[in-house]
């Protein structure tokens, strides 16, 4: 795609917001001890990876002070509708049935209004399909206490928190 396509193309501020999430993440663990940004994959390498189910806008993983947690950014810049937003979710399932792996789904939109309604179709939803999933408003620094579980109605967490909040399942011990 040329410059030309880019610059004027309708995915340039979902493309701009899903990468500075990343570079606020990559800041921070250049100026902070203890924090890493141990994985970033952009969408392209996401759907060569995982596009037989999800095609997520990214997928991270995030260190803070011994805490990691994995997670794939869905950010929302709302053109898309709630419905089509929460039926991604069945592609997280599906992902998560196949690998035995169940990862955080973080949707980021662009509008508090936007979240306010997008969290309260979600808590059902989420429950729904066993996705694990937290909302937040775009523009804040992502490792911050910005992100609000989809199983709360308050009391926002930080990046490295979610991973206490979703602790992996247990693994079953076989005979």
């Amino acid at each position: 795609m040329n410059a030309g396509l880019v610059a004027y193309s309708q995915r340039l501020a979902h493309t701009l917001g899903t990468n500075e999430v990343f570079a606020r993440l990559y800041g921070t663990a250049r100026r902070t001890s203890g924090c890493h940004l141990d994985a970033w994959c952009p969408e392209a390498r996401c759907t060569a990876q995982w596009g037989k189910h999800v095609r997520p806008d990214a997928y991270g993983r995030w260190t803070e002070n011994g805490h990691s947690v994995d997670f794939f950014l869905e950010y929302d810049t709302g053109t898309e509708t709630f419905d089509r937003v929460l039926a991604k979710l069945n592609g997280y399932a599906a992902l998560a049935a196949a690998t035995g792996i169940s990862t955080p789904v973080l949707l980021l939109t662009s509008s508090a209004r936007r979240e306010t309604s997008l969290h309260g179709r979600l808590q059902l939803r989420a429950a729904q399909t066993s996705v694990p999933c937290a909302t937040a408003v775009a523009g804040s620094n992502p490792e911050d206490a910005i992100w609000l579980p989809h199983d709360r109605r308050e009391g926002r967490l930080r990046l490295a928190e979610l991973a206490d909040h979703w602790p992996p399942p247990a693994k079953e011990e076989r005979p």
